[in-house]
């Protein structure tokens, strides 16, 4: 299946990226392609601009997937409908990639690849576990990824030397296991 392909393939990469990481990292000059913060981030070192970049790119994105839900959602879906009531298909989904490959770039540098991932799949996939309504599910998936960012982050201030990005993930980790345990949709 599709689902299982992707995680396959993801963690396939993964394993590589981290192989080829390691073996950059004993090369003389390999600190220096700055591949680890690429990784896993600097969420603890973020600036103000930062923070201000992130609002502003939210909001941007937000407001293009509230004004196309309806039209993401058949889209998501049921395809072949949307294309049978002559919505613009190919349009509509450049737009949606476009929206992941935005907040994917944006948060890159400073959160890491591992943080953009984990908080674009563990939140709604948790969120799946309590509603099978798709607004809900959006919402509870927003409520998660906000709660799991803002409890990393305050535990990575109360550790020493733990990072905020680790601990973000592992917070989110925890609300899907409970939710998979104690959800009450599926």
């Amino acid at each position: 299946k599709e689902d299982a392909a992707l995680g396959i393939v993801l963690s396939v990469f993964f394993g590589l990226g981290i192989a080829f990481l390691g073996v950059i990292q004993k090369m003389p000059d390999g600190s220096a392609a700055g591949l680890e913060r690429f990784i896993y981030g600097q969420t603890a070192s973020m600036l103000k601009s930062d923070a201000e970049l992130f609002a502003l790119s939210a909001a941007v994105v937000t407001a293009v997937a509230v004004l196309l839900f309806k039209e993401f959602a058949v889209l998501c879906f049921d395809q072949e409908y949307a294309g049978s009531q002559g919505w613009p298909i190919i349009i509509l989904d450049t737009i949606m990639m476009a929206l992941v490959v935005a907040v994917t770039v944006i948060g890159l540098q400073a959160v890491g690849m591992i943080l953009v991932i984990a908080l674009l799949i563990i939140p709604s996939a948790a969120a799946r576990f309590w509603t099978e309504h798709l607004l809900r599910m959006i919402i509870g998936a927003a409520l998660i990824g906000a709660v799991s960012g803002l409890v990393g982050a305050c535990l990575s201030a109360l550790f020493a030397r733990m990072p905020a990005g680790a601990i973000i993930v592992l917070v989110a980790s925890l609300i899907f296991g409970f939710s998979m345990c104690f959800g009450t949709a599926r």
